[in-house]
């Protein structure tokens, strides 16, 4: 299978659970707009190599199989920091983690937050209309909230493949958070990342 028919199967099957992700005030905007939800997908997915992103899809066709929703579970892992009280109801039909895995996360999400604090010192608009860094307060869903929810639904062998990989680019100075940002603005039709900042200034301006 190709690289790029790898990452549609992934995120087709992605798609497929996000829609059926049950919400307390019922389905949400963002579970009808299958076109956002690809370019944020693809954009991300499109910086990992072939062999994470085959674990990946390994750990997805493995939790249908076993009638699991990593995308319901990543939310319910984001409300232990959000809502830890809802998420007390919900522990205990989570998998467990083990704590070797949950170290590699948490250097992983370490790593990510730099690789968006240095994002947002450069290019200030563009990051303004992200998820902040960090929680700024309860019921605040930051980057680290998201990430650390997402990465707690892979398998022990994709997160050690994701942690590996992720200390390999911090060492040779490459940023993830840029190669995604990248992606997600030539979507939307910027030639580059300066473009896209550029457009949002002049438009905070004329506002």
């Amino acid at each position: 299978m190709s690289r790029h028919k790898l990452l549609q199967e992934i995120i087709a099957l992605e798609w497929e659970m996000f829609r059926q992700v049950q919400n307390v005030g019922g389905e949400a905007d963002c579970q009808h707009d299958p076109g956002t939800f690809q370019i944020m997908r693809e954009s991300q997915l499109a910086t990992w190599d072939e062999e994470l992103l085959q674990s990946y899809s390994e750990d997805l066709r493995e939790a249908k199989n076993q009638g699991r929703n990593l995308l319901s579970e990543k939310y319910a892992w984001m409300m232990e920091e959000t809502h830890p009280w809802e998420f007390a109801k919900l522990s205990q039909s989570l998998p467990q983690v083990s704590e070797v895995s949950r170290a590699q996360i948490q250097e992983i999400v370490d790593i990510h937050l730099g690789w968006q604090k240095a994002m947002a010192e450069r290019y200030p608009c563009l990051l303004s209309h992200a998820r902040p860094a960090e929680a700024k307060g309860a019921g605040v869903t930051s980057l680290a909230t998201y990430l650390r929810g997402e990465l707690l639904t892979y398998s022990a062998r994709t997160i050690a493949l994701y942690h590996a990989k992720t200390l390999a680019k911090a060492a040779a100075g490459e940023n993830e958070a840029r190669e995604n940002l990248t992606n997600q603005v030539k979507a939307y039709g910027f030639t580059s990342l300066e473009a896209c900042e550029a457009h949002l200034a002049s438009k905070a301006k004329r506002s």
